[in-house]
Order: C-alpha cells, then sequence, then structure tokens
C-alpha cells in the first residue's frame, strides 16, 4: 500500500472512532448554568429555580429560559415589584442575556407565573376580586424581528356558584386589533367579536403593567 492512501485511512478510522456533532445538536443546559447567567446580567439579585421556566421561544431550536427579577413569593421580605428577564440559549448550553420587562407590581394576593410554550413567554397574574369573585390575567409574549413583543392578552373574572352575575372576559390580538368578549358559563356563555382602536404590539421592554392596566379599562368586558 503506498503513502498516499495512509492518511485516508488513518482519517477514516478516527472518523470512526469519534463521531463529530452533528450541527443541529446542542447540550442539554442545568439549571446552574442559567443562574450564572442570571448572576451576570443582576448580580445583586437573588436568583428562584422556581420562577424560571425553559422552553425556546426564539425559534432556533435552542432552548431558552426566562425568570423574574425579584421573588414572586410574599414571604420575609413582604411584597416585592418584578420584572421579567428573557435569555437566549447557545449551542454550548450557555445563556445570554437578552431583554427585561419593565415593574409589574408585586401583592401578597396575587400569584405570578411564568411559562415557555407555543415558542412564547406567558406571564399569569390572578387573584381574589373581594369575597365574591376571581381574576385571571394572562399576557403572551412573541420574537418578531428579534425581538420581544406583547401579541396577546387574555383577562377573566370568574364567580362562585350562588353568586347570579356572569363570569366575564376578553381575547385581545394585539396583532390584527381585534377582541372577543364573552359572558356566561356553558351553553349559556354568548361571545362577541369587536375592534380595539389604537391597538398594537408593545415591545417587551416597555411593557409597563401599571400604564397597560389604564389602557385596558377601557376594552369591553361583557
Amino acid at each position: 500500500m503506498d503513502a498516499f492512501h495512509l492518511p485516508r485511512l488513518f482519517l477514516a478510522a478516527l472518523l470512526l472512532l469519534s463521531p463529530l456533532e452533528s450541527p443541529a445538536q446542542a447540550r442539554t443546559p442545568s439549571l446552574d448554568e442559567a443562574r450564572a447567567a442570571f448572576e451576570r446580567y443582576a448580580p445583586n439579585t437573588r436568583f428562584h429555580d422556581y420562577d424560571t421556566s425553559f422552553g425556546d421561544f426564539n425559534g432556533d431550536g435552542i432552548t431558552d429560559f426566562v425568570t423574574f427579577v425579584g421573588d414572586s413569593r410574599y414571604n420575609d421580605n413582604g411584597v416585592q415589584d418584578l420584572k421579567v428577564a428573557a435569555f437566549l440559549g447557545a449551542r454550548d448550553g450557555t445563556f445570554t442575556f437578552h431583554e427585561a420587562s419593565s415593574n409589574i407590581l408585586g401583592h401578597e394576593r396575587v400569584t405570578h407565573v411564568l411559562k415557555v410554550r407555543q415558542q412564547s413567554i406567558f406571564l399569569h397574574r390572578d387573584g381574589s376580586g373581594g369575597c365574591c369573585s376571581h381574576w385571571v390575567e394572562e399576557f403572551q409574549f412573541k420574537m418578531r424581528h428579534g425581538r420581544l413583543v406583547l401579541i396577546g392578552v387574555e383577562m377573566a373574572t370568574y364567580h362562585p356558584e350562588g353568586i347570579t352575575e356572569p363570569d366575564y372576559g376578553i381575547s385581545a390580538n394585539l396583532i390584527t386589533a381585534q377582541a372577543k368578549t364573552w359572558s356566561g358559563d356553558g351553553k349559556k356563555r354568548s361571545e362577541k367579536t369587536t375592534a380595539i382602536p389604537k391597538l398594537g404590539p408593545i415591545p417587551f421592554k416597555g411593557f409597563d403593567y401599571e400604564k397597560f392596566g389604564d389602557i385596558s379599562q377601557g376594552w369591553p368586558t361583557h
């Protein structure tokens, strides 16, 4: 066998013994790597794993994560206002900070939850409306042109049995500026689609919960 063929056979043997990683493969990220990325972004703030949700929200097939800056649970620290911070994942399993929202009002009787699903970030809030109702809010943020924007909102109020006032709510699409309002329960539920003027996607970093609440006060309910 001449010397010309030896390097080719040697290279083939190496490829069989040590297969190269497929470009589509990425290392599974860990909570420790998420914590490290968070602490680089907010070094004087505690990372809370129970406030963290993993999932691909920018559509590149690599796991990203979102978490609260601040503690969503009422504890010895009292009530803290929160921000939502989004981090993008890399193929080596590490993360880099992408962007954060403005403040979200904390409250000892309000539950805050973050979830990544359907390539979107969902912020859930719910709490008591007093003795006779329970309210729920959910905000959907999605990547558009490389930036996160608020594209959808759902709000609802529910009443316990024995209360004659009907349940009601609204689902708003900020891209189409259309909203569906509903009221009632089961077969008695009625729905109506309506346009909401001057409604459009809101940049994630510009999402101010208090200002948004002022805007939504003028929306139809039922």
